[in-house]
């Protein structure tokens, strides 16, 4: 994980990667830290950390509700695009943004109806990138420690900070 980047902890504050604003007040013996810490800010992709077989599990159980909620969307479109030829009979009739609409949903469509493991998906970036991981590493006076939010959420209240596996 690259985490060069400093950020002053404010407040128990620090704004992640990701965008999210991470709470790092915690220490491992759940005690307020009293004084500022210059923290390192990184992400990681989960799926650079997971061995081959949970890997394939992971990847698989994703794509399984990411086809599922790109059904879902693309019916929203088709319902859409029907409500629009019905209510335009005769395209030729339509105005040029009633015609934008109607090319925009059928762009919407094709997009959707992709499968993430085709080689257009690939050309258009979705394919599954994994989950994304905020990292934070800081120097509490006597260690380097590190705080992952697995969660995704931002929130790392409940994240333990982590260091050395030897002490």
């Amino acid at each position: 994980t690259d985490a060069r980047e400093e950020e002053e902890e404010e407040e128990g504050k620090v704004e992640g990667e990701a965008g999210e604003d991470n709470d790092d007040t915690n220490n491992n013996d759940g005690e307020t830290k009293k004084k500022k810490v210059t923290v390192r800010l990184g992400v990681k992709l989960a799926y650079e950390l997971f061995p081959r077989s949970l890997l394939r599990r992971v990847k698989s159980h994703r794509s399984i509700e990411y086809d599922a909620a790109q059904a879902k969307h693309a019916a929203n479109v088709r319902r859409r695009l029907t409500e629009w030829n019905t209510a335009n009979p005769d395209p030729t009739k339509s105005t040029h943004d009633q015609i934008r609409i109607r090319n925009d949903l059928m762009a919407l469509l094709d997009v959707l109806e992709l499968k993430s493991t085709s080689d257009a998906a690939d050309e258009l970036y979705l394919s599954d990138p994994g989950p994304l991981y905020d990292c934070v590493v800081y120097y509490d006076g006597t260690d380097y420690r590190a705080v992952i939010d697995a969660s995704e959420t931002g929130d790392m209240t409940k994240a333990k900070p982590m260091t050395d596996f030897v002490k």
